[in-house]
C-alpha cells in the first residue's frame, strides 16, 4: 500500500502522525481530542461512517493510518509503551504481516493499533480502536 503521508511512516514520528488525525477531527468535527482512552470513540464513530458510506482503503488510507496512529498514541501516553517497527519486536513471520510501527508495551507485548484501524474499516465495529485499548491494558 502507497501512502502519501506529511511524515514518514516511522516511529520517530507516530506523534506526528496522531497529530494529523487530532487537527483532522477538530477541523471536521469541531472535536478536541485529547489522547484519553475515551476519545477513542470518537475515532470509532468516524471509521463507521467511512464504512457506512462506502469508502474503501484507498479512499481514506491516510487518515485511517493517522487514526490508528492516534490510538495507538493513547495507548503509548497510558502505559509507558513506546513505539517500534514491526521487524525489531515481533518475529520475522509477524513482522512481516505487519509492515507498519507497531506499539510495544513495558511488559514487552507489541500491539498494532494502525493494523485495528484498518481492519475496522474492513470488518466494521468488531475491530474497535476502544476496545483494543480495553484489551491492551488488560493484558
Amino acid at each position: 500500500m502507497k501512502l502519501r503521508l506529511s511524515y514518514p511512516p516511522t516511529p520517530e514520528f507516530a506523534a506526528n502522525h496522531a497529530e494529523v488525525a487530532v487537527a483532522a477531527v477538530k477541523d471536521l468535527e469541531d472535536i478536541a481530542l485529547d489522547y484519553s482512552p475515551e476519545s477513542l470513540a470518537v475515532i470509532d464513530r468516524i471509521i463507521q461512517s467511512f464504512r457506512a458510506e462506502g469508502s474503501t482503503e484507498s479512499d481514506v488510507k491516510e487518515t485511517i493510518f493517522s487514526f490508528g496512529c492516534y490510538a495507538g498514541e493513547v495507548l503509548v501516553r497510558a502505559t509507558q509503551g513506546r513505539w517500534c517497527e514491526s521487524k525489531d519486536v515481533m518475529s520475522a513471520d509477524l513482522a512481516e504481516m505487519f509492515p507498519f510501527m507497531v506499539v510495544q508495551l513495558p511488559n514487552g507485548k507489541a500491539w498494532n493499533p494502525i493494523g485495528k484501524a484498518f481492519k475496522q474499516l474492513a470488518n466494521g465495529s468488531e475491530d474497535s480502536l476502544e476496545y483494543f485499548y480495553q484489551v491492551a491494558t488488560d493484558a
